[in-house]
């Protein structure tokens, strides 16, 4: 098994990885929060963009929309993606500690083998979503958005969980 890299900083990852201008820019605008110009070249440019092991941890990235992004092994921890948009991303292996997600829409979204501590989900779509895998621990699924079938399709212990926080399912 080949371990992943790691990486620290968007500048290491431009580092490690031949990275063309335009995905440079993009992550600049990652790092400096640009949420809103981030946004409007996805409107312009819907293509999937791959962001595997990136670490975007502690910024404010509310209402990004990463929505069919590869964000394999990325680190999120303490960041803010509150409304995000998030619909069939990758996030396998993905490092979610203490990170707000509250009203983000993940529908759809690989959440396989990722780490969810202290992770708000407070209000969030989470239909479709796949948990097979996660490392889990006091995660907020208060008033959740998701359906009897998708709860049947997941670990029994996650379905626990947010059944006695989200009792009510559609």
């Amino acid at each position: 098994i080949k371990p992943y890299l790691v990486i620290t900083s968007i500048t290491e990852y431009e580092e490690t990885y031949v990275v063309p201008k335009q995905k440079r820019d993009l992550l600049r605008l990652l790092k400096e929060e640009k949420v809103m110009e981030f946004n409007q070249y996805r409107r312009l440019n819907p293509e999937p963009l791959n962001f595997s092991e990136i670490d975007l941890s502690m910024l404010n990235l509310e209402g990004i929309d990463l929505s069919d992004c590869i964000l394999d092994r990325a680190h999120l921890e303490h960041t803010n993606l509150r409304y995000a948009k998030l619909n069939n991303v990758s996030l396998r292996g993905a490092r979610l500690t203490a990170t707000i997600l509250e009203y983000a829409d993940l529908s759809n979204a690989d959440l396989g083998n990722a780490t969810l501590e202290n992770t708000n989900f407070f209000h969030a779509v989470l239909i479709g979503v796949n948990f097979w895998g996660v490392i889990a621990k006091s995660v907020n699924f208060e008033k959740i958005t998701i359906r009897k079938e998708d709860l049947q399709r997941m670990p029994p212990w996650i379905r626990d969980n947010i059944l006695k926080q989200s009792p009510q399912v559609i």
